[in-house]
């Protein structure tokens, strides 16, 4: 069987949105058997001409997926649920075997008694967005090895226009500095102004300020009390990249300088002793 015969009256089913859609459009029979398709389904698979792709289909029909099994789950999932949809495979065009990724939708009909009668699906050719999103997941794998060799915590972060906050990503540094996952922080934005120091709560208020009055570069220093009490000094630094209706988008370090506070604390307590015993000395000394 071929094309199905155009209706007697135009718009008496959808034959012409058929063929109009943009993506690939087919009819198959109750056995699994492809009876129908429109031209971008060709076109999908190097035909010019639709019954090539029928004639192909006839006598290869398990020669569409690159992985066999998917064929197997795709008649599974349409069997339990009289539907299938967004099944993403990487399939092989039945022209040349070239490989490329389609996302497909498909479901039963069936007659007044139940009876399978056809199925009916689409097909759109994705292989362009799969190249897009595997670069980015390569580049942001990349991101997060360089991320973890810096010290500190480095962050991407989003804040809306009503102040809210949403880390976009945070490296794994954050364990080590808070003791928490970046997976926490990404799930809970305001986990780690949790830790920050009672006294240094109202600097977060400031720097929300700052931001949404437009100060492009923001570094200062806070404290944060860990579970355990201890106490860690941290200098963050902070610019934005790109302001937008979703609110205002920042990139930033975290780095904990604790050793260096105690060291001026050392320092000046050194210089606090000294300048007492000369004063004390009653002689002058240089």
């Amino acid at each position: 069987m071929g094309r199905m015969d155009m209706p007697s009256a135009p718009g008496a089913d959808f034959t012409t949105l058929f063929h109009f859609l943009p993506i690939g459009a087919y009819r198959s029979s109750a056995e699994g058997r492809m009876i129908h398709a429109n031209e971008q389904l060709a076109r999908i698979n190097g035909f010019r001409d639709v019954e090539e792709l029928l004639d192909r289909a006839r006598h290869d029909p398990d020669g569409w997926y690159v992985d066999p099994a998917r064929r197997h789950e795709f008649q599974l999932r349409l069997a339990r649920d009289g539907e299938v949809r967004g099944f993403i495979s990487e399939v092989k065009r039945r022209h040349d075997s070239e490989r490329m990724w389609v996302s497909e939708n498909a479901h039963m009909v069936r007659d007044a008694d139940g009876r399978v009668l056809f199925y009916e699906g689409t097909v759109e050719d994705i292989t362009e967005r799969v190249a897009q999103q595997k670069a980015m997941r390569e580049q942001q794998e990349r991101m997060q090895a360089l991320a973890d060799q810096i010290p500190g915590v480095v962050f991407s972060l989003l804040v809306r226009p009503d102040g809210t906050r949403a880390y976009r990503f945070v490296s794994s540094g954050v364990r080590e500095m808070y003791g928490f996952s970046p997976e926490d922080l990404l799930r809970d934005p305001m986990l780690i102004a949790r830790y920050r120091h009672p006294e240094d709560i109202g600097r977060l208020d400031g720097e929300t300020e700052a931001i949404q009055a437009g100060k492009v570069e923001l570094a200062g220093e806070f404290r944060i009390v860990l579970p355990d009490g201890q106490v860690k000094w941290i200098y963050k630094r902070s610019c934005e990249v790109l302001r937008d209706s979703e609110g205002v988008h920042r990139v930033g370090v975290l780095l904990d300088i604790s050793a260096r506070k105690k060291a001026e604390d050392a320092l000046r307590e050194s210089e606090a002793l000294w300048k007492l015993a000369l004063e004390s000395a009653g002689e002058g000394v240089w």
